[in-house]
């Protein structure tokens, strides 16, 4: 991707179009960080881009601070309002979360619109570019271009790590089930404070940014609209995805560029377009490509064999590929799965044993290494005790040498005690097993759910 944006004008794209892609890449990445893999969806994200804007113009222009210093301090304004207004909204979860946002943002819009500061709707204008460091003149636009790419490239790395960290682990499982998350002992408020804290500072960063590079900060960057075209980003790009964000924003700026001689009827083309892509890509776009890369679609045909009553599933049930190879067996009873489903890999590797009763998790699931090839298991990988789709008792699991891993003694979904070890032996210390505990919950989640969608998706036909 690096290497890609670096050729980008010399091959033969505008340069102005790509700074404005990257900064609304940027932030459609710092709201996807909040949405995505937080779970906390904020109509008011509009505030952060603006202010930064607002606070980063006048800073350049009145009190003449060179570019760095005013992208931090737009960016640090971000900052300290995503502090507010986090310890004000994270109290409320869901729409009421949402709203919260959203009345927020708009009493800043009027804000912005009333302060003399930001001279209303005419907004800070002719703001000075200046040196970047005393050494790169940004008047050069080819200068501010590698400038604005090399901010784009190293937020974007913060964020990916972040996703990939302990914390981003962890605020994973609060999206997935916030009440076990409590339950292993994590303060489920400061960890979405800090997740919010983080979307609002790389938000502002982008629009600190865009003010340097378009020499204006307005009220456009501050209005709901804008908070509305960033959830739009987020969601046709593709949601919890890494790159989607900045795919998403490619698409949109240049839907807007290239559509512009339609005029006011821009917003309805693009508006169809929208629709038609969050409807035909109902994981968006990154989303939909990464589902059909040969590993996750495997996505060959398979055949049903199961019995209705009265309209549900009822009875033995297996799903079979077509040279005849067993890939689930189980039952149903009245539409629910009850009983035992053993799951298979396409090769014909058994990979998972999971108890069911009434579509609840009962019973010690059991998963398997597969050997090369994926027609046998190597080992096994985990055995944990279910209770109503809940942990209770001790749930153990090892190394593909067989060597133990780990051991987590659970009560009704509540972490009690964690012992884990390394591949070589070494005993992990009690704040890494617990640690480990909590990526072991969210990952075998997603794997039961990424198995359970495999019986969905091949239902019995009952009409």
């Amino acid at each position: 991707m690096a290497a890609l944006l670096a050729m980008a004008p010399f091959a033969g794209i505008y340069p102005v179009f790509l700074m404005k892609a990257l900064c609304f890449a940027l932030f459609a990445c710092a709201f996807n960080l909040l949405i995505g893999f937080g779970g906390l969806l904020s109509f008011g994200h509009a505030m952060f881009l603006g202010a930064a804007g607002y606070v980063c113009a006048h800073a350049a222009k009145e009190w003449g601070w060179p570019p760095e210093a005013a992208i931090l301090a737009g960016t640090g304004a971000s900052a300290a309002l995503g502090i507010i207004a986090g310890a004000l909204a994270i109290r409320r979860q869901g729409i009421y979360f949402a709203m919260i946002t959203l009345a927020l943002a708009q009493m800043m819009f009027f804000f912005y619109l009333q302060a003399p500061f930001t001279h209303g709707e005419d907004g800070i204008q002719s703001v000075p570019r200046g040196k970047m460091f005393g050494l790169f003149d940004l008047s050069g636009t080819l200068t501010m271009y590698y400038v604005v790419l090399v901010i784009f490239l190293g937020a974007f790395l913060l964020i990916y790590r972040i996703i990939h960290s302990p914390f981003g682990q962890v605020l994973k499982a609060i999206r997935e089930n916030e009440p076990r998350a409590i339950s292993l002992g994590y303060d489920a408020e400061r960890y979405k404070l800090l997740a919010f804290v983080l979307s609002a500072t790389l938000a502002g960063l982008a629009g600190a940014t865009k003010a340097i590079v378009f020499q204006l900060a307005s009220l456009t960057d501050v209005h709901w609209t804008m908070s509305g075209e960033v959830v739009l980003m987020t969601l046709l790009g593709g949601m919890g995805t890494v790159f989607g964000p900045v795919v998403s924003a490619f698409v949109i700026i240049g839907l807007e560029n290239y559509l512009a001689g339609f005029g006011q009827w821009v917003t309805v083309i693009t508006g169809v377009i929208f629709v038609v892509c969050v409807l035909a890509f109902r994981r968006g776009i990154v989303g939909e490509i990464a589902a059909w890369t040969p590993q996750a679609a495997a996505a060959q045909k398979l055949d049903v064999v199961g019995a209705c009553r009265a309209g549900v599933p009822n009875g033995a049930y297996e799903l079979r590929t077509q040279d005849g190879h067993l890939r689930v067996a189980g039952a149903f009873a009245h539409g629910s799965k009850t009983g035992t489903f053993i799951f298979w890999s396409s090769r014909g590797g058994r990979i998972a044993v999971i108890p069911y009763e009434e579509d609840a998790r009962t019973g010690t699931v059991a998963l398997w290494y597969l050997a090369p090839g994926a027609n046998r298991e190597l080992g096994r990988k985990l055995e944990a005790p279910y209770n109503g789709n809940e942990l209770h008792g001790i749930k153990r699991s090892w190394h593909p040498d067989g060597a133990r891993r780990a051991e987590f003694l659970y009560d009704h979904g509540v972490l009690i005690e964690a012992h884990a070890w390394s591949a070589a032996g070494k005993p992990l210390s009690a704040a890494e097993a617990r640690a480990l505990a909590v990526r072991d919950a969210i990952n075998d989640e997603r794997y039961y759910r990424t198995l359970e969608q495999i019986v969905r998706d091949n239902m019995p036909h009952c009409e």
